[in-house]
């Protein structure tokens, strides 16, 4: 029904006693979306200069569908926008990655450009999905915070009328259920050499949601609220 997630063999040379020992460890590198430019593709770029040369933050919005053909029932995170105007059979979503960070000590990369930005929050964050019987279940996945910054994924579903909706809390954010437990993606994450505070890929009971860059940003309408109703921009708390 959707395309699978990429899997990546990473060959590790380990030097020990002055043998070398190789390894191959399988990892799932769930990055769905293209290597683009910070340029326009869907991308805003903040005003404010981050506290550290290595950090651009700003926004990445991005785009996905899935074939709900034979789906009956939907989950989706509490906090998501849901639509209920998507033609029958596919299920529409659009995602704002937010990226807000504003510690110090991140440092320029070899080439001279910054270690976390709006590009990565694309890279490293996103939706996966799994079914349960008929029903479609949506998280997400990559989601972080911390006292200095955060990342966090808006999202605007849109889906089938006749799909039954149900919202669950425990979907999104970085207690989503899709993250995994944190020893393995760190792990992962340093073995690839990613700067992110989340697991770039879903745990392995969920899959990847394959998405591209939106042009047009339809998730701006998203207000984030993780304490209530999401809003959506312009009105009253």
């Amino acid at each position: 029904m959707m395309r699978r997630p990429i899997v990546l063999c990473l060959a590790l040379l380990l030097l020990s006693s002055g043998l070398a020992v190789f390894a191959i460890i399988t990892l799932i590198r769930c990055n769905t979306t293209p290597n683009i430019s910070m340029n326009g593709d869907g991308i805003i770029l903040s005003p404010e200069k981050a506290q550290s040369p290595g950090v651009q933050n700003g926004r990445a919005y991005d785009k996905a569908s899935l074939d709900v053909t034979e789906i009956k029932a939907i989950v989706v995170p509490e906090d998501a926008l849901v639509d209920p105007g998507a033609s029958e059979g596919a299920v529409l979503i659009y995602m704002e990655k937010n990226l807000g960070e504003h510690g110090y000590g991140y440092k320029l990369d070899e080439n001279s450009r910054p270690i976390m930005t709006p590009q990565h929050a694309r890279r490293n964050m996103g939706c996966a999905f799994k079914t349960e019987g008929s029903a479609l279940i949506i998280a997400t996945y990559g989601e972080w915070a911390h006292k200095e910054g955060s990342a966090v994924l808006n999202l605007l579903i849109r889906v089938p009328s006749s799909l039954t909706l149900v919202k669950k809390a425990d979907l999104s954010g970085e207690n989503s259920v899709a993250q995994g437990e944190e020893e393995d993606w760190r792990e992962k994450n340093r073995i690839l050499k990613i700067n992110w505070y989340g697991p770039a890929c879903p745990n392995k009971k969920w899959t990847a949601v394959p998405s591209e860059p939106d042009p047009q940003m339809t998730a701006r309408v998203v207000k984030k609220n993780r304490h209530g109703p999401p809003k959506e921009e312009g009105a009253r708390p």
